[in-house]
């Protein structure tokens, strides 16, 4: 004799829902001893107000569509040439600064606070102490703010 399974479901009649009055969620046994409140007759007209003003589908006007993708298009390639024109001409400048840093020197008013060295052998900037005190404030000023964020 072979075993057998018999499942029985047992369905629950559909009950009828509003959800202003009787919602899915206020039947869930976590939230069975929350407080619940209703909202007033000219708070759901608003909401229905709203809704039905705002909430609205789309139509379509291809001849719309087709100008803002162009206008799109149009203020993507002028962003890209500003950008490209920008870093080129900071590019330029700071080329032409380093050709003529001799005539440019400037004495600096307030002494030496610092001392930086550029080593040739390895390409490497060495800082005095006072940048690389400003630079640490400035992490923990940044690391506290995303901490109380």
């Amino acid at each position: 004799m072979a075993n057998s399974v018999v499942f029985l479901f047992i369905l629950e009649p559909k009950t009828e829902r509003d959800e202003l009055i009787n919602p899915y969620w206020i039947e869930d046994k976590d939230l069975k001893r929350g407080e619940v409140d209703y909202l007033s007759g000219p708070e759901i007209q608003f909401w229905k107000d709203l809704l039905d003003k705002y909430l609205h589908p789309i139509d379509e006007n291809k001849q719309e569509q087709a100008r803002i993708a162009s206008d799109l298009i149009e203020l993507r390639n002028k962003s890209v040439f500003f950008f490209i024109m920008f870093n080129a001409l900071f590019i330029l400048i700071v080329f032409l600064l380093q050709l003529n840093k001799g005539a440019l020197h400037v004495d600096w008013p307030l002494g030496v606070k610092t001392n930086i060295t550029y080593i040739e052998e390895t390409s490497e900037v060495c800082c005095g102490l006072l940048y690389k005190h400003w630079t640490i404030s400035g992490y923990r000023y940044s690391t506290i703010c995303s901490i109380f964020s």
